[in-house]
């Protein structure tokens, strides 16, 4: 452990007290990252290894449907707030730790399952265990990057969905062809347990405020304040709601591309498998990276720059998305496809980076907890439902091809978030000032301002 306190300490020039080095910074990150992989490669496992536990376990598709959807989305949606306002109030490194054992053990629990009962707890504990992660890891992460380098440290962060979407398809298939599902849960949930205990006992706490160059207040607000707080910032009102009606598209496209491509275009579940992973992977690794390297830019000269990014990528995504759903052949759809995620993803490092940069620091983490709230009510909850609605709606007249017209219909909801983020480039600045002038204030009141240099 003494060496990462060194390397906490480096080039700090004051043992680490008030600054932390570049390179503790990257290793804040890895670790952080490294915790974002785990979080979506285990919720993915169960969808992943269905087939094989529906021949063990004799369920029917409803009971199946409930494993995979309610079981997990409502308690995942259900304590993220109550979690987050924890994150806020106490050690936000001991929330992710805790939360990382909770969810790697519920996952290594799932292969010891031998009924309908057992694996909807273990689905239940998986689902709380993560909702505490996403909101306390963006505010602690707030407080060791500065404001200019927020958006390349949040994509990063992203980028590890993305990473763990990718190794919950493929090592979840590989394993359970050659140890069988219930060991493929124990040994990819164990990692989990190993990383929480690296997370404890390396991470430091910083101060609240610590990277805006301002102590915040040393106790939290109430949970109603909070709410106040929040909703008193126009800025984090229109960006909630970009969150969570984006959520609502793409949440609803990824729900139905696959059923989307075997019915208009005859293609098997193998070939959607690797295609679609493929497409998934590579644009949303580019999308994420890019628009993490733009924000900084971007966010360094004026930060309202970063919303005519994310207005850009809305009003690309629209014909990307459309063009995929109407295109003739498989071929030029994909490209489309891959199109679209890069631009859908291209804002995800920015955009956090704005939620987290115009709210108090003492309210980050229930910041992010309330949009994932919203996001997952509209996106996992109603977007699908809509697409499926109209699919059955359009069936009568349009057959199989039913589903490509309802999801080009859905299609427009990507231009709706312009309208949230045209609002915002007019409060952005001002709610932006408002966390500069605390920084200000805090600086004059010390006369020892906190420097954290850029990664």
């Amino acid at each position: 452990m003494e060496s990462v306190h060194r390397l906490m300490a480096e080039k700090t020039g004051d043992g680490g007290k008030h600054a932390f080095s570049p390179k503790y910074l990257g290793y804040v990150l890895l670790l952080l990252a490294a915790a974002n992989v785990l979080n979506y490669m285990d919720r993915l496992l169960l969808p992943v290894l269905l087939p094989e536990i529906k021949k063990d376990i004799a369920l029917n598709d409803k009971q199946l449907g409930l494993i995979t959807g309610f079981a997990f989305a409502v308690f995942y949606a259900s304590f993220g707030l109550p979690l987050a306002r924890l994150a806020d109030t106490w050690s936000r490194r001991n929330i992710i730790a805790g939360s990382l054992i909770v969810w790697s053990v519920m996952a290594s629990l799932t292969g010891a399952a031998q009924n309908f009962l057992h694996l909807v707890l273990a689905r239940i504990g998986l689902g709380i265990g993560e909702a505490g992660c996403i909101p306390a890891s963006h505010s602690l992460l707030s407080d060791y990057f500065s404001p200019s380098r927020r958006p390349g440290a949040f994509a990063i962060y992203s980028a590890g969905a993305t990473v763990g979407v990718i190794a919950g398809l493929a090592l979840g298939g590989l394993l359970s062809g050659s140890i069988g599902w219930r060991l493929t849960f124990v040994v990819l949930g164990a990692p989990g347990i190993l990383l929480s205990i690296v997370i404890f006992f390396t991470l430091t706490e910083p101060p609240h405020g610590h990277a805006d160059g301002f102590q915040a207040s040393p106790t939290a607000p109430s949970m109603k304040k909070a709410v106040l707080l929040l909703w008193a910032r126009k800025s984090f009102r229109n960006l909630l709601w970009y969150f969570a009606v984006m959520s609502l598209a793409v949440s609803g496209f990824s729900q139905w591309i696959p059923s989307f491509y075997s019915r208009s275009f005859q293609l098997s579940q193998s070939e959607i498998g690797i295609l679609f992973g493929l497409v998934f992977g590579l644009g949303s690794t580019v999308g994420i990276l890019a628009g993490g390297y733009l924000g900084n830019r971007l966010m360094r000269n004026d930060p309202k720059k970063v919303v005519t990014l994310c207005i850009f990528a809305s009003l690309v995504a629209f014909p990307c998305w459309l063009g995929m759903t109407l295109s003739p052949w498989a071929g030029l759809s994909l490209c489309f496809n891959l199109a679209a995620t890069i631009v859908t993803t291209l804002p995800s490092g920015p955009a956090i980076a704005m939620v987290q940069g115009v709210v108090p620091p003492r309210v980050r983490a229930t910041a992010t907890a309330s949009i994932m709230f919203a996001a997952s009510i509209l996106g996992m909850g109603v977007g699908p439902f809509v697409i499926g609605l109209l699919s059955d709606f359009l069936t009568p007249a349009h057959g199989d091809e039913s589903l490509r017209y309802a999801l080009s219909g859905v299609s427009i909801f990507t231009l709706a978030p312009v309208m949230f983020l045209w609002t915002l480039r007019k409060t952005l600045s001002g709610d932006m000032t408002r966390q500069d002038a605390l920084a200000q204030t805090s600086s004059r009141a010390t006369r020892t301002p906190t420097n954290v240099p850029a990664p």
